[in-house]
């Protein structure tokens, strides 16, 4: 509440450094998160870029929304992304892939970003995690850039990922993205992610998705068993949809009336209760 009454005065770096307290902390104060998004759409042209970014950062990661601010921190990042680094600029695409939002100068916003982005080469095998971050959040928006590509792809940056300890992460994102980019950019010719790293990664991602499964067991089970007594066990399929994709799904196919059909016969539901989902 006090901070709240001192936006104005407060300076930006302790601004974004009690936002980041809320982001450790993994909760948000609406009330005061709302105060925040309005005084910064009013006053970020007098911000710099890495404090935006900081407070974009945190918006997103406590998965907090407002269009405004939004838009607001998407224009300034245009304008300052010259003065940006790497991190920030990955950070930035980070925010509105994470919350699924295109701001208001989506075309410009993505395309300012990844020109700036390729201007920092030197900055690709310094800060590799970064660069590959951005890359992989840029697949979850469906936008896919060839040079980019051809360089995460790349011996040299594979080999500058290797020293990194977030082994993991590193096989689920170049994986996501090798997989992603045959089903929505085909017609992509560059270097590709070299068959023995792809098996290797599948192998390791899916052992970590047992565990992850595990976990889950208990509650899965129980979905599953509502599922067999409303739509009949044949009505539906947990899998995983697409091979890359991190968990398991609940996939059910309804006819034009809402009423689930056989994944065996093509037949509408004639389980109790399965008139109609919707």
């Amino acid at each position: 509440d006090a901070v709240t009454e001192e936006l104005k005065t407060i300076n930006e770096f302790s601004l974004a450094s009690i936002l980041k307290c809320y982001r450790y902390a993994g909760t948000a104060h609406k009330q005061f998160f709302e105060k925040v998004s309005k005084h910064i759409s009013k006053n970020a042209s007098h911000l710099s870029a890495v404090s935006l970014m900081h407070i974009a950062f945190s918006f997103a990661s406590l998965r907090f929304f407002n269009k405004e601010f939004l838009d607001t921190v998407a224009t300034e990042a245009v304008l300052n992304a010259s003065k940006c680094r790497l991190k920030d600029l990955s950070k930035f695409i980070w925010c509105y892939s994470t919350l699924n939002y295109e701001p208001s100068n989506s075309d410009e916003f993505y395309a300012t970003l990844i020109a700036e982005m390729k201007r920092r080469k030197k900055e690709f095998y310094e800060f590799p995690y970064e660069m590959l971050n951005a890359v992989t959040k840029l697949a979850f928006l469906n936008k896919y850039d060839a040079e980019l590509l051809n360089i995460i792809f790349s011996a040299e940056f594979l080999n500058c990922l290797q020293d990194g300890k977030e082994e993991i992460h590193k096989d689920r994102d170049l994986y996501s993205i090798h997989n992603a980019v045959a089903i929505d950019f085909p017609e992509y010719s560059g270097t590709n992610l070299p068959l023995s790293l792809i098996d290797g990664s599948q192998s390791r991602i899916e052992s970590s998705w047992v565990v992850d499964e595990d976990f889950y067991s208990r509650d899965i089970k129980q979905i599953l068993n509502c599922l067999d007594e409303l739509v009949g066990q044949y009505h539906y399929k947990y899998h995983r949809i697409l091979s890359h994709f991190k968990t398991l799904a609940i996939e059910i196919k309804l006819n034009y009336i809402g009423q689930p059909i056989s994944f065996q016969t093509g037949s509408v539901s004639a389980s109790k209760g399965s008139a109609e989902i919707g």
